[in-house]
């Protein structure tokens, strides 16, 4: 964690260093009190789960990471560099003027249709991901009081 985001010459830098992404002062200066934190959150240690910063633009400090699954993480990803809606799930149909939703879960993608602007087909996806109870995957407008 340390390493990728200050060693220029760590491989995972590009990645997160360079990106701004930067370990806290409390973590950098005292693994103790890395520990004692990363310990007392929910699945530490557990097999199959790795750090994770739930913001994935944000920093590595208290509030911003949890002991997550390889699928949750994936699915905490940035938006790709090629995104031009702003938003994961929704890019534009062709050279048409409607903005296509989809999700893809267990292997298979939902399309969930086309919209008139890309917050839109991010609402749309939203609400696809509550009424399927979908709480691995990030909501991007929405929120939802029953979400654990």
């Amino acid at each position: 964690m340390i390493r990728r985001c200050n060693e220029p010459g760590n491989t995972s830098y590009k990645n997160y260093g360079s990106k701004g992404i930067s370990v806290c002062d409390e973590w950098t200066n005292s693994f103790i009190e890395w520990k004692n934190y990363i310990s007392s959150l929910p699945n530490a240690f557990k097999d199959g789960y790795s750090l994770d910063r739930i913001n994935t633009y944000g920093n590595y400090e208290p509030g911003n990471v949890r002991w997550a699954s390889y699928k949750t993480q994936v699915l905490n990803s940035r938006i790709d560099r090629r995104n031009k809606s702003g938003y994961v799930g929704v890019w534009r149909t062709g050279r048409a003027i409607s903005w296509t939703a989809s999700i893809t879960v267990d292997g298979d993608q939902n399309t969930l249709g086309s919209y008139r602007t890309p917050k839109l087909a991010a609402i749309e996806r939203d609400k696809f991901i509550i009424k399927n109870e979908l709480w691995e995957y990030p909501l991007q407008v929405l929120t939802h009081k029953s979400q654990p």
